[in-house]
């Protein structure tokens, strides 16, 4: 009986531990069930979640700030300032940030909540006053910059109402680019006389009548002003009291200066410490005729010069009266001359007077040439020869006919000879000119690899990247490949 008992104490002892294995099991199941349910359904949301974004346009997925950056991007790289009212209206209708604005609510919201986008304003006569006053509105406190290009009719009350918002917005402007039809400036002019411009930092002003406007302007301060395209305006009238010393950039046309004494135009640049591009459009300065005398100038920032139709003799007077330390890259363009006569002429005294040039002969790097007629290796020759250091080359037009006279011009200076003469520090070369023969281009890459001055790279435009591959060459590869 003792012993029964005993026997069956052991097996209720083992069956109670066995029993509690079993529920910890069920337990430890139940949980992992549970998990698994949860997972399951976790799932099944993020498949619902992944169907209904294949249903749904990728860019509806990305953030408000990324799409409204996309839109800035866009709409800055679609504007363009239009030429006539007709043409302003088109554009009106189709500009791209009204466009955006009209695809979806989410858009819309996006679209009016990016001040940027609105901030570029367009002046013109005829323009409707709901939608200047929509934009202004939608802009806020941005910066804004101003285009009225052909802006002023002839008509008063246009030219008068277009000038008194150009005034009133001043304060808030960051770029203003006016040209002016003939015989208009009149009605903003003395409206912006007495002005300051505090933000302002890009001003164009293009006048087309015949006369030049010495009216000072902006004469309380301009001083945010990085860059300033003047034509038949008097520079002098920006002098403001707190000075340009911001200025980088100049470009100035022949109509802006005819009457501007040499010693006067001097006097101004001077007063621009910080400019680093100075562009001349025709002969801004007769320096001949100047009555005042003036001594050398420093521009200590000085890196580029664009000079467009222009004369010998302004050349010559730069470079004997302005000192340019920094000066790398120089522009000479002649794609507006009238004649090929004209240029010619230049040339031949350009070549005659090398050494009115030393004091810029070892600085200049880059050269670019434009050039509309069928011959201009004189010109490259001439050019070598007064600056002999140029490591980069563009060329325009009529590439074909330049690379063939180098190529002979080459060959006659060394009797025959694969050796170069002339440039030999030349590393690139920048064709704008989608025409040019890629035969030409190897024989000469091929000629001066041979003369032991190879060209490292030649840039060429996009129209040519299929025949070539991209927008430029590995020239160690292409000279030896035909």
């Amino acid at each position: 009986m003792a012993q029964d008992f005993a026997t069956t104490t052991l097996q209720l002892t083992q069956l109670r531990i066995d029993l509690r294995t079993a529920e910890e099991n069920e337990i430890r199941l139940r949980r992992r069930l549970a998990e698994t349910q949860e997972s399951i359904c976790n799932m099944r949301i993020r498949a619902k979640e992944l169907e209904e974004m294949l249903k749904t346009a990728y860019i509806s997925r990305l953030p408000h700030e990324v799409i409204s950056e996309i839109f800035v991007g866009v709409c800055a790289n679609i504007s363009t300032p239009p030429d006539s009212v007709a043409e302003n209206l088109r554009d009106i209708r189709r500009s791209p940030e009204l466009v955006v604005s009209q695809v979806s609510r989410r858009w819309r919201a996006v679209a009016i909540g990016t001040r940027s986008l609105w901030a570029n304003i367009r002046l013109y006569s005829g323009q409707s006053q709901d939608l200047l006053a929509m934009y202004h509105e939608r802009c806020g406190q941005h910066l804004l910059r101003i285009q009225c290009v052909h802006p002023l009719g002839h008509e008063q009350a246009e030219s008068t109402r277009i000038s008194k918002f150009i005034v009133a917005a001043i304060n808030q402007c960051r770029s203003l680019n006016v040209w002016f039809p003939p015989n208009t400036c009149q009605f903003l002019f003395p409206q912006i006389r007495d002005l300051r411009a505090p933000f302002l930092q890009e001003l164009t002003l293009v006048d087309r009548h015949f006369g030049v406007s010495q009216l000072p302007l902006f004469t309380k301060g301009l001083p945010s002003l990085l860059s300033a395209e003047l034509q038949g305006v008097d520079p002098t009238s920006l002098q403001s009291p707190s000075g340009l010393s911001l200025v980088r950039s100049l470009n100035l046309s022949q109509t802006t200066l005819r009457d501007m004494e040499a010693a006067a135009f001097v006097g101004f640049l001077q007063s621009l410490p910080s400019l680093s591009s100075l562009t001349l459009d025709g002969d801004p300065v007769n320096f001949q005729n100047g009555s005042t005398p003036f001594d050398v100038i420093t521009l200590p920032s000085l890196q580029s010069l664009h000079i467009i139709t222009c004369f010998s003799d302004s050349l010559y007077a730069m470079t004997s009266n302005f000192r340019t330390p920094s000066l790398k890259h120089l522009t000479i363009d002649w794609t507006r001359a009238d004649y090929p006569g004209h240029r010619s002429d230049w040339v031949l005294e350009f070549r005659a007077n090398v050494a009115a040039f030393s004091p810029w002969n070892r600085q200049i790097e880059s050269l670019a040439v434009y050039d509309n007629f069928q011959s201009y290796g004189d010109i490259l020759l001439g050019l070598s020869l007064v600056f002999p250091n140029i490591t980069r080359l563009t060329l325009s037009s009529n590439a074909d006919r330049a690379m063939e006279e180098l190529m002979v011009r080459h060959f006659r200076e060394k009797g025959g000879e694969e050796s170069w003469s002339s440039w030999e520090k030349l590393k690139t070369l920048v064709l704008n000119d989608s025409a040019f023969s890629r035969d030409i281009l190897l024989n000469l890459l091929r000629s001066r690899k041979s003369s032991g001055c190879p060209i490292g790279k030649v840039i060429f435009p996009g129209s040519t990247r299929a025949e070539w591959g991209s927008h430029s060459v590995n020239c160690s590869v292409c000279a030896v490949t035909s």
